[in-house]
């Protein structure tokens, strides 16, 4: 789990369920400016099953306020965790942003109950502007 901690307090949180180091180091720099968003990183759906259910070494963590979800995942897809979370009251209310390398599994997952969905981008300002954007519409507080 990678933890990312800043000098002030995080006023979100948000876990990435991401196996590609590669990738979740580049979700990491993106997110690594701001200063309001905790971010963990766990590398597969058991984990983190573990980790919404404040077991084990989660059993100090807050719920997530935002997912970030890969679908090629060892173990079980990211599928199986979209499955389980419709199931289970507690986890309905936390959006998941699936974040993966291909479409065609777009009208599926959110069929599944994903909140949006979004092609890992090709270069460092687009993974820029697809996280500000992703931050904007599931972290930013209502505008008055």
């Amino acid at each position: 789990m990678i933890d990312h901690t800043h000098n002030t307090e995080p006023r979100f949180q948000v876990l990435l369920i991401e196996d590609n180091p590669g990738d979740a180091n580049l979700v990491s720099l993106v997110m690594n400016h701001r200063t309001d968003i905790l971010m963990q990183v766990v590398e597969n759906v058991v984990t983190a099953f573990q980790f919404l259910q404040r077991r084990d070494r989660f059993a100090t963590v807050s719920t997530p306020d935002l997912i970030l979800l890969d679908l090629n995942l060892p173990i079980f897809s990211g599928k199986a965790l979209l499955q389980e979370r419709s199931r289970q009251a507690q986890w309905k209310c936390i959006p998941v942003v699936v974040f993966t390398s291909s479409a065609r599994d777009r009208e599926e997952c959110l069929a599944l109950g994903a909140n949006d969905f979004v092609v890992k981008p090709d270069d460092w300002k687009e993974w820029n502007r697809t996280f500000d954007k992703v931050i904007a519409k599931f972290l930013s507080p209502p505008s008055l």
